[in-house]
């Protein structure tokens, strides 16, 4: 018969066989709890203890030390830290099930390998940032020193939360799901909150109707209003083929960042730039002032004046946000936000109410969203643009970068490399092919087919593109933009793309 000793995990909450210095220091002294026992308990050791002498339903319970200690009245079981219940005080109606710990001394016995198996314990301090409030977190042991990946929250009975012990300030939460709401998010979306700076644009002017440079950002004046200049023609605010209006009003806390690098007048290369947010850039700068005063929101916030209030969730569900490893930086600001499919990388983005049934491809960075932004399939790096409102049942390929979009456009299937364009209201039911960049083009701009490398044209005096009928635009063997239609009398007409 072997003379190896019997494996005690059950005591030493190991794997391998006892010494007999550690038999001698978890079994024959420690059985019980002992004032006497002035060797001194160590780390790691169990004692039995009988609860009663604090509970009235007490009950004789195993503690496992934390701390290495002489025992003294000071120190019994349950009095302060140097201990930690295997179980939990028994109750009126049963034994408990739970070890409340701090985060600090449960990562203590998880580095310790000190864990019971199958234990569920709370960490009764857990935050996801310094400034975030206390949410309990239950977890269980699945082994000495590992944690199953999914915790439960007091705060939040019904969410499934993915937690690492190891990240965040006490651990980090890397997914977050409601499964009353079925919003799947990548990060702990209910207490982290993202900074916005003020933006505060001081040039004004009272009508627009100047000379003003395309991307020259003026507020109107004695209004919060903000304007965009999207060409060169002299025109009022009102003419919307000229100016878009800003989605914001001037002094709104919705700007991402304050220092952005950006492309200096076509000299390539980039430089730092304190104090403007970038939206927008081509060979002129596109910069909107902000200031170094901050708030902080929620991921779904309810307006940008008002710090820490989230929005309801009762319009906010069946979202899906990819996990990344990385916090998003993205507000949404309002309701109705629902059934999206977001691809990682979902970055940066300041975002009206009605965001619903959207497909959206990883890398969706940097956009200003106007509201009702509704079932559209964006791929990927779409970036650095403004979407109007009722922006609406749209198809965009691969690469949709600083775009000035203005309102109502739909039902356009746009393919790859779609940039740097400045789009007035109603640009619908266009079929558009890859290369579609630097153009300029006003209201109505409909039913188009439009085929590969259509670039850099101002069509703002153009006439066919605006009508009803269906037009195709195309490069001839020349690399000439032609763009061909019928006439009444079911003739074929070829004009210059923007006659």
């Amino acid at each position: 018969m072997s003379n190896i000793l019997n494996n005690l995990t059950f005591r030493s909450n190991r794997s391998t066989p006892l010494s007999y210095q550690e038999l001698d220091d978890n079994f024959r002294k420690p059985n019980q709890w002992d004032i006497s026992y002035q060797t001194g308990y160590k780390l790691g050791m169990v004692v039995l203890w009988d609860d009663s002498e604090y509970n009235e339903h007490g009950a004789l319970t195993f503690w496992q030390c934390l701390v290495g200690h002489i025992p003294s009245d000071s120190n019994k079981p349950g009095i302060d830290g140097t201990w930690t219940r295997i179980g939990a005080a028994a109750t009126s109606t049963g034994p408990a099930l739970l070890i409340s710990l701090t985060y600090a001394q449960l990562l203590t016995l998880k580095n310790l390998s000190s864990l019971v198996i199958g234990q569920e314990y709370i960490i009764n301090d857990f935050q996801s940032t310094t400034t975030s409030p206390i949410e309990p977190l239950l977890v269980t042991a699945i082994s000495t020193n590992t944690f199953y990946h999914i915790a439960k929250s007091a705060s939040f009975p019904k969410d499934e939360i993915y937690y690492d012990i190891s990240g965040g300030t006490k651990g980090g939460i890397y997914r977050r799901i409601d499964t009353i709401q079925n919003n799947d998010i990548g990060f702990d979306y209910r207490n982290i909150k993202f900074l916005r700076y003020k933006i505060d644009v001081t040039t004004t002017h009272a009508t627009g109707n100047a000379s003003f440079n395309k991307f020259a950002v003026i507020k109107k004046t004695g209004t919060s209003e903000i304007y965009i200049k999207l060409n060169y023609t002299n025109a009022p605010f009102t003419d919307t083929s000229a100016w878009k209006l800003f989605p914001f009003s001037n002094l709104s806390y919705v700007a991402p960042t304050n220092l952005y690098g950006y492309y200096d007048n076509g000299i390539e290369e980039w430089v730092n730039i304190y104090g403007f947010w970038q939206v927008q850039t081509d060979n002129l700068d596109f910069l909107i002032p902000v200031t170094n005063d901050v708030m902080e929101f929620h991921m779904f916030s309810t307006t940008p004046y008002t710090t820490g209030v989230q929005s309801s969730y009762s319009t906010i569900y069946n979202n899906i946000f990819e996990h990344t490893g990385s916090l998003p930086n993205t507000v949404f600001f309002g309701t109705d936000i629902n059934n999206n499919k977001i691809s990682y990388n979902f970055y940066g983005n300041t975002i009206k109410t009605g965001f619903i049934n959207n497909t959206i491809g990883s890398d969706f960075a940097n956009n200003i969203v106007e509201h009702s932004f509704s079932d559209n399939k964006i791929s990927k790096y779409a970036m650095d643009n403004i979407f109007g409102n009722y922006f609406q049942r749209n198809s965009i390929g691969i690469s949709c970068q600083k775009n000035i979009i203005g309102n109502s456009n739909s039902n356009n299937i746009i393919g790859m490399s779609f940039e740097l364009n400045t789009i007035g209201n109603t640009f619908t039911s266009n079929t558009i092919e890859n290369n579609f960049a630097v153009n300029s083009i006003g209201n109505n701009f409909s039913n188009n087919i439009i085929g590969s490398w259509i670039g850099n044209i101002d069509f703002l005096s153009a006439t066919y593109v605006y009508q009803p009928y269906l037009k195709e635009l195309y490069v001839n063997q020349n690399f000439t933009p032609r763009l061909k239609y019928y006439d009444r009398f079911d003739s074929l007409q070829i004009v210059n793309a923007n006659s």
